[in-house]
This record gives C-alpha cells, structure tokens and sequence, in this order.
C-alpha cells in the first residue's frame, strides 16, 4: 500500500471548506474537508487544532504543517472579513516573512502566533539530524573578538554584599 501525498491544498470560500489533491495507490483523488464554526472572529490556532482532531479527516490534515493549515484558514477568516484573495495572499506572505529587527513584543496574538509557525518551520526544514547524511557532533567554532570588548563592573565589587 503506497502512502498519501498531497500535491495541492486550496479553500473554498462557499461553502467553507479546504481543497486537497493527493495522490494514493496509484490514483489521483480530491477531497473536500468543510470547515465549520469559523466566522469573522475565529482563533485560526485553535481552529486548526480543532481540526487535527477531527477523525474521518485526520489523515489529510496531518499532511500539512501548522503554518499551511493556519494560511489556508486565515484566507477563509479573510474572505469573511470582506477581503479580497490578492489582498490576503499579500497579507499571508507578510505574516510569513520573518525580519530580525521586527519587534515582536508589539505583535497580536495572531500575528505572533504565525511569525512563531513561519520561524518553527524554517528551523525544522534547516535542522539537522543525527541520520542525516552531513551531521557532525560536537562542531566547535572561534567568533572573532571585537577590541571594544564591555565590562561588566557589578561583580567586581564584593564588599556591597550583605546578609
């Protein structure tokens, strides 16, 4: 028995639903999976948990990583909210673009929650494993030390110390 490969995921505004194409034994098949209790306010984080759970779909929505799943029910949310597709696919991939000097610390939750998924899975696509062919332990590595090296003057002065 081959196993299930997802070639394309998609929404369905209405009714609500995610779109899949996968292929199994040999065939290629669509699914529609319908999405219930979403409105204009839903979590898209505990929406897509929700959905995990569901057990006649379980084993398609498991092909997706959380950041697909979140992306695709928040164009649903989007469409709720009155927004164009273009306008959400912009808005998606500025969810999904991580900057450094972003402050996440002035973030929304959901914001946070999908820069947090975007980051997770550029870690685990970048991660290396003990199997993985070019793995090696214990890599040691010399940084260059700058000659404005700082001073931390606090823990020189020990007569302050009392009990």
């Amino acid at each position: 028995m081959e196993t299930l490969t997802v070639r394309k995921v998609g929404v369905k505004f209405r009714p609500a639903a995610l779109v899949m194409t996968y292929s199994e034994d040999s065939s290629i098949r669509r699914r529609c999976i319908p999405v219930r209790n979403i409105n204009k306010d839903s979590d898209i984080e505990n929406l897509a948990s929700e959905m995990r759970c569901l057990k006649q779909h379980s084993r398609f929505i498991s092909q997706l990583s959380k950041l697909q799943l979140m992306k695709m029910l928040t164009f649903i949310k989007d469409n709720l909210n009155g927004l164009s597709l273009d306008e959400s696919i912009s808005k998606s991939k500025n969810l999904d673009t991580i900057d450094p000097n972003e402050d996440l610390n002035k973030a929304d939750q959901e914001t946070l929650v999908r820069k947090k998924a975007a980051m997770e899975e550029s870690f685990l696509k970048n991660h290396k494993k003990p199997t993985d062919a070019d793995f090696q332990y214990d890599i040691e590595k010399d940084f260059p030390i700058n000659d404005a090296v700082e001073t931390v003057n606090w823990s020189d002065d020990d007569d302050d110390f009392e009990f």
